[in-house]
């Protein structure tokens, strides 16, 4: 499915399958979300964008890279590691630790910028779920690059643009503001292990589509590859750029969405099927579970128990 900006599609006035008022929870099995793409173009017919293919070679869903070492997806809820304190509370942990607490009967820990630990592991711990924006960009030497950031979101829907933060001067940033063009990519869950391993730092003159293994298909209206398993794409020219300390926002016009077929229900994507990743705090990943939907409450219904 191709979805052009400035097109809109009709869409329900309620939630499809959902009665007003009430609340209804998807529970996604694992054996249900989708093993891969399953609709690789033939590259013949395309034209070729490069002088060599990945020399890594294509790998399909669930294949993995020779060096890209095992991670298994695995559930992280469950009691924590470790002497509790009192009330089950875990212990306050790390080096340097000096955050203040409150006084009962609702204690607080005060986490202030510049103190210990430091206040992006805090934050990084809070803001959560983080969708992945999975960035494919193309330097002016034709070097392509793919690297995960997970500070990302929608800015703007008419006109619509989607933002992502390079924190620091990453590879995704410099090749940017050269080529004024990238595509974010769906993180989709099969491919848990090739996305962490594209977020290493290889030399600007290694692609991560060749080190890791990653196949690639050509985009449509920009230069740099999009990820061929990836169950959706977003092909972008740069808006614009705002930085701050340490960090940048990349700001991109969205010039086209793709998704595909098999993670399209009823005309729109599913999010069982797109099954996307998401970063929590440290090294925590996290996948889609519960699923609620609930229609909003309009202020003319608010008084009336019967709507």
């Amino acid at each position: 499915m191709v979805v052009r900006p400035g097109r809109r599609r009709a869409r329900p006035d309620t939630i499809t399958g959902v009665a007003p008022g009430h609340l209804r929870v998807v529970r996604v099995p694992r054996s249900a979300r989708p093993a891969g793409n399953g609709n690789r173009p033939d590259p013949a017919a395309h034209p070729a964008r490069r002088d060599q293919p990945p020399s890594g070679g294509a790998l399909h869903t669930g294949q993995r890279h020779p060096r890209v070492p095992p991670v298994p997806l695995r559930a992280l809820r469950g009691p924590v590691e470790g002497p509790l304190l009192p009330g089950g509370r875990p212990p306050l942990r790390g080096p340097g630790y000096d955050a203040a607490v409150s006084h009962p009967p609702n204690p607080r820990v005060r986490f202030e910028p510049g103190g210990r630990p430091s206040i992006y592991s805090i934050l990084t711990s809070i803001v959560v779920p983080r969708p992945i924006a999975w960035v494919s960009t193309r330097s002016a030497g034709g070097i392509d690059n793919l690297a995960p950031h997970s500070f990302y979101t929608v800015a703007c829907v008419n006109p619509p643009v989607v933002q992502f933060t390079s924190v620091g001067r990453k590879d995704s940033l410099r090749n940017v503001e050269e080529t004024r063009e990238f595509v974010v990519n769906v993180a989709p869950e099969p491919l848990f292990e090739q996305i962490n391993a594209t977020g290493t730092n290889f030399p600007i003159e290694q692609s991560e589509f060749d080190e890791v293994g990653i196949a690639l298909e050509p985009a449509e209206t920009v230069a740099p590859y999009r990820v061929a398993d990836s169950p959706a794409a977003i092909e972008c020219e740069l808006h614009s750029t705002v930085s701050m300390g340490d960090s940048t926002v990349v700001f991109g016009r969205v010039k086209l969405v793709v998704v595909s077929e098999s993670a399209l229900r009823n005309g729109r994507p599913a999010i069982e099927l797109l099954a996307p990743l998401s970063r929590l705090g440290g090294n925590q990943w996290a996948t889609v579970g519960d699923v609620h939907a609930i229609r909003r409450i309009p202020y003319a219904e608010w008084d009336d128990p019967s709507a």
